[in-house]
């Protein structure tokens, strides 16, 4: 939440000319954030009740931005970035720059499982960056008189947290 509260300052103080674009590296405590809007459809994808992950200590929380259910959590390096708006960096074309990122680091991924590039056959919640049958990576995006996105990469997260979503 915190995190939450500092990006709208920085975009606020970015609107204002008081700030440039920024980027915020941080690492988070155990959370699980859903889109305020669609929460419920998202829960669905927790493996375990949540009762369970209040007992495990790991929080739900909404908020107001793209992408979808996704895990913060000590081993998850998040990134988030605040922009003015460039036609250039929307909407999927996200996914395609962090594969090209990766790509240049000599790590072969893809928008989907197993490399595939075929979107009908996956629902929505498989969008994000995988290694194989590894996601990797997710993102969300939040467009407004700032650009607001987020990567969060897994790093070396607890095997347990990652199973909490499927």
């Amino acid at each position: 939440r915190e995190m939450l509260a500092k990006q709208d300052e920085y975009a606020q103080a970015i609107c204002e000319e008081k700030m440039g674009e920024t980027v915020v590296l941080a690492e988070h405590q155990s959370v699980i954030s859903v889109k305020g809007r669609c929460a419920e459809e998202e829960l669905k994808y927790l493996r375990v009740p949540r009762e369970r992950l209040m007992a495990d200590g790991v929080e739900i929380i909404k908020v107001s931005r793209g992408g979808g259910i996704a895990l913060h959590s000590p081993g998850v390096i998040n990134c988030y970035t605040l922009l003015r708006p460039r036609p250039y960096l929307l909407g999927a074309r996200l996914s395609e720059w962090i594969i090209e990122s990766l790509k240049s680091l000599g790590i072969k991924s893809s928008p989907l499982p197993y490399g595939s590039h075929d979107f009908k056959a996956y629902p929505e919640k498989y969008r994000g960056v995988w290694v194989g049958a590894k996601k990797i990576a997710v993102r969300g995006l939040k467009i407004g008189r700032v650009f607001k996105f987020g990567i969060s990469l897994n790093v070396c997260p607890e095997n347990w947290l990652l199973n909490l979503i499927h």
